[in-house]
């Protein structure tokens, strides 16, 4: 596809009949006639397909969607609504601009409507205008009787989004008796959710299912097709009873997986600057390196406004193309230019949002936080969505579950929430909105401070250790990636201050081997001035949750041996074979057992963790369980005889 959605200045308003018209339409009924149509002219917006018309989609993508829409737009008894739907930047508009130059081709498409960000009037009087007067272009029939609708009611631009829809196109294409040949004429609406107000968006789409009513009714074979993201408002329209029965939807999230096409495009696009750039002779041989699609396939996150972004900035004629690439590879901070439409699409949609300054910033704390709860930074659970649901994260939070959606309504192209259960994960659509969220440069007054976020999570999440450490517990943390990140905050070094680690849940071998000890290897590790002396009380606490585990390791000769060999011996190669670590240290059924025991084991024999053997060489060095030269001699005597044994 050679583009995503338009974002900025593909679409420019041109008052028809004034400076840079290029529409000339020979009129030729009466002056008042005359008169009333160019009233229409003169409110339309140049938003038709002529403003698109560079817009189609990369030869051999999106195949799968432009087979099934001209499968509909050719259907005489199919839905007479399509709505193609999809998040920001999927590509929405390319697929509609491409559909509707292939029916322009087969005399279909009667009317279109192309909405950008950049249409500056978007005006109550210009939605049908706009179409009544491509409808005009297309059918010159209609062009009387919207004249005279417009001389028998000058009002009609002020009424209602019905009034002007029924006027201005159901009672012009009535009397234009098109023939009944079984060939469905188009209308194409792109861009319906630019709109800035929801409830015209409303109104336009409640008008446009009334023309599709009024049309089958007088057996007028026409069809529309509309795009949109699929937020809120716009969903409750298409729910509503008769959008229901009589509309055709199509998902670009879910349906048609776009990842091969953004793969073919991106691999077209890279052999088209092979050939063609002015730079190509500084190209490297292979060039670009092996996993450089499939990388951007996956930064793409299924959204095409990404990889035309990355091919538009690595295919500038001012720069080599490698070095461009490398900027993005190495996400530089040139790689900010590369962007900028991107920027431009996230703070848009952010703008957008009807919310005082307050809601705004509990919005981008919430989507702040769901993004860090759902990137793997620090976090594990059996069910991955349950950590980034309504419910979660509301209890996170404090609050109800339904304030978490009030907040994250007209976000539906970012992100998407279930309609009906709390505790299914909020999904975020692109991967590249945490990046723009946490580099200020970009996001501005969006930006979020990912490192306060994660100081707050460690803060909620630690106190309520018997709770929220426990065997069945929603959520485990790894301290060693959180704390990476997370700001070393006074409430932050409270938080774990207070908390007692000796209460955890020590029976649930996950807490005692793994997350207990990459917190206590991330408060060594942190910025605090006195992260030590904070890292040697944890430690004591941690020694007082496993001091029964301990003892029954050192209560047995051969366990004690197995310890000190898998803390302070690289043994890495018989640890990853349980069988021979246990002939090695001559355990007994009874030992082995134990260290395979759920509630006191250290699993020993299938390997240690490396937070847990720091910790415990801190532990077996410098506490009531220190382990003195003469046990470190008995241990090295065990492995010289082990060797002597496999000696020829």
């Amino acid at each position: 596809m050679a583009t995503g959605d338009v974002y900025e200045g593909n679409i420019s308003h041109a008052a028809v009949g004034g400076h840079g018209n290029t529409n000339n339409i020979q009129i030729t009924y009466g002056s008042s006639g005359n008169r009333a149509f160019d009233e229409i002219a003169r409110r339309a917006d140049n938003a038709s397909l002529d403003s698109v018309e560079n817009l189609t989609c990369y030869n051999g993508t999106r195949v799968d969607v432009l087979n099934r829409l001209k499968s509909w737009a050719t259907e005489s008894s199919g839905s007479p609504i399509a709505w193609l739907h999809g998040s920001a930047g999927s590509g929405k508009s390319t697929i509609l601009s491409t559909i509707a130059q292939m029916l322009l081709k087969q005399n279909a498409l009667i009317a279109s409507y192309f909405n950008g960000r950049s249409n500056t009037s978007q005006g109550k009087t210009t939605f049908f205008a706009t179409l009544a007067y491509d409808l005009a272009r297309h059918i010159e029939s209609t062009r009387i009787h919207m004249g005279k609708a417009v001389e028998n009611n000058p009002k009609v631009f002020g009424q209602s989004q019905q009034s002007q829809a029924r006027e201005l196109l159901v009672e012009p294409l009535k009397a234009a008796n098109l023939p009944s040949d079984d060939v469905r004429r188009v209308i194409i609406v792109d861009g319906l959710d630019e709109y800035r107000d929801a409830e015209q968006q409303k109104q336009i789409l409640q008008a446009l299912s009334y023309i599709s009513t009024a049309l089958r009714e007088s057996s007028t074979p026409v069809a529309i097709l509309i795009a949109s993201r699929a937020e809120q408002h716009i969903r409750e329209v298409f729910d509503s009873s008769d959008m229901k029965a009589n509309s055709l939807r199509l998902s670009l999230d879910g349906e048609y997986n776009a990842d091969k096409d953004i793969q073919a495009y991106l691999a077209g696009s890279f052999r088209t600057i092979i050939a063609t750039h002015p730079f190509k002779k500084y190209l490297p041989k292979n060039w670009p390196p092996k996993g450089t699609i499939s990388t951007l396939v996956s930064w793409a996150s299924g959204q095409f406004i990404y990889a035309s972004t990355v091919v538009k900035f690595i295919s500038s004629p001012r720069h080599k193309p490698s070095e461009q690439l490398k900027i993005l590879m190495d996400n530089t901070s040139g790689a900010k230019e590369a962007f900028q439409q991107l920027d431009n699409l996230y703070s848009t949609i952010f703008r957008s949002l009807d919310s005082s300054a307050t809601e705004l910033r509990e919005t981008l704390h919430i989507v702040g936080l769901v993004l860090l709860l759902s990137s793997g930074m620090g976090f594990a659970s059996e069910d991955a969505s349950i950590r980034q649901s309504p419910a979660f994260v509301a209890k996170f939070l404090g609050v109800e579950p339904i304030k978490v959606r009030q907040r994250l309504l007209g976000l539906e192209s970012l992100l998407t929430v279930d309609e009906h259960k709390d505790t299914k994960g909020i999904r975020i659509h692109h991967a590249s909105l945490y990046d723009y969220l946490i580099d200020k440069s970009r996001s501005g007054s969006f930006s979020i401070d990912a490192r306060a976020i994660e100081a707050e999570i460690v803060e909620t999440l630690l106190p309520p250790f018997e709770s929220i450490w426990s065997r069945n517990s929603i959520i485990n943390i790894d301290m060693q990636l959180i704390f990476y990140h997370a700001e070393p905050t006074k409430r932050l070094y409270k938080a774990i201050k207070d908390c007692d680690l000796s209460k955890a849940d020590c029976s649930n071998r996950l807490i005692r081997l793994y997350y207990m000890p990459d917190l206590l290897r991330a408060i060594r590790q942190a910025e605090f001035p006195n992260a030590e002396q904070l890292y040697q009380l944890k430690l004591a606490q941690y020694v007082k949750l496993i001091e029964s585990s301990l003892a029954v390791y050192y209560q047995d000769e051969a366990l004690k041996i197995a310890l000190i060999a898998s803390v302070f011996m690289p043994l890495n190669d018989i640890m990853m074979n349980p069988t021979l670590f246990v002939r090695m240290f001559g355990l007994e059924a009874k030992a082995k057992a134990s260290d395979t025991k759920e509630t006191v084991g250290f699993f020993l024999a299938r390997g240690c963790d490396e937070s847990f053997r720091l910790v415990m060489e801190d532990i077996l060095q410098g506490s009531d369980w220190y382990i003195y030269g003469s046990e470190f001699t008995d241990t090295a005597l065990h492995l010289l005889d082990c060797m002597d044994e496999k000696s020829p």
